[in-house]
């Protein structure tokens, strides 16, 4: 359900997540961006370790739905880090 859950926060915020980690600030006074700015790097950061742990799953070699699933999500991050 994890899996899926990630999956689906990559294939919708994936562009918003990259876009605003990546964003320089300019102004000290636009305090919205500066915490959409925040939050995009802690989600990235979040979502990275779950690629690690993910990537260990798939090398156990884990087989069936959770391993479908987990390869998906791999390839959705993969677009994400890329």
């Amino acid at each position: 359900m994890g899996l899926e859950v990630a999956q689906m926060v990559l294939h919708s915020f994936s562009d918003v997540i990259n876009q605003s980690r990546l964003m320089k600030l300019h102004s000290t006074r636009d305090l919205a961006a500066a915490e959409r700015v925040e939050k995009c790097s802690l989600c990235y950061e979040q979502l990275l370790a779950m690629r690690d742990r993910v990537q260990v799953l798939t090398q156990a070699g884990t087989s069936g739905i959770c391993g479908i699933k987990a390869k998906l999500f791999l390839k959705a991050f993969s677009k994400l880090a890329g």
